[in-house]
C-alpha cells in the first residue's frame, strides 16, 4: 500500500505512524502509574507479597515471619474480596418495583406490549 506513494510520503506516513504508538505507550504507560499512585494498600497492609518474598530472600526476615505475614495478607484480602462482592450483589427479583415502568417490558400475553 506505501509503495502508491512517493518515498517522501511514505517516509512522512511512517514518522507520523511511529510517532501515533509511541504517543500511545507514553499515555498509557502514565495512566498505569497514576493508577497505581493512587490505588491505596489498606491501613493494615504494610507489605506486599513481593515485597515480603524480596525480604526473605534477602534474609531481613526469616521463613517463619514470612508464612506469617502471607497468611495475614490473604486472609486480609478475601476479606476485601468478600465485602467487594457483597456490594456488588444484584437485586433479587422481590427487591424490584412493579410500578408501570416495569410494565413495559411484560410480555406475559403472547409477546405483546401493553
Amino acid at each position: 500500500m506505501l509503495a502508491a506513494y512517493s518515498p517522501e510520503a511514505s517516509r512522512d506516513i511512517l514518522i507520523a505512524l511511529a510517532a501515533i504508538i509511541l504517543l500511545a505507550f507514553v499515555l498509557v504507560s502514565i495512566g498505569v502509574i497514576l493508577y497505581r499512585m493512587t490505588t491505596k494498600r489498606g491501613a493494615g497492609d504494610p507489605f506486599t507479597l513481593i515485597e515480603l518474598r524480596r525480604m526473605r530472600r534477602e534474609g531481613k526476615i526469616t521463613e517463619q515471619e514470612f508464612e506469617q505475614a502471607k497468611s495475614a495478607i490473604i486472609v486480609r484480602g478475601r476479606a476485601q474480596l468478600d465485602k467487594d462482592q457483597s456490594t456488588c450483589e444484584p437485586e433479587s427479583p422481590s427487591d424490584k418495583s412493579t410500578g408501570p415502568a416495569d410494565n413495559k417490558s411484560d410480555h406475559s400475553d403472547n409477546g405483546r406490549i401493553s
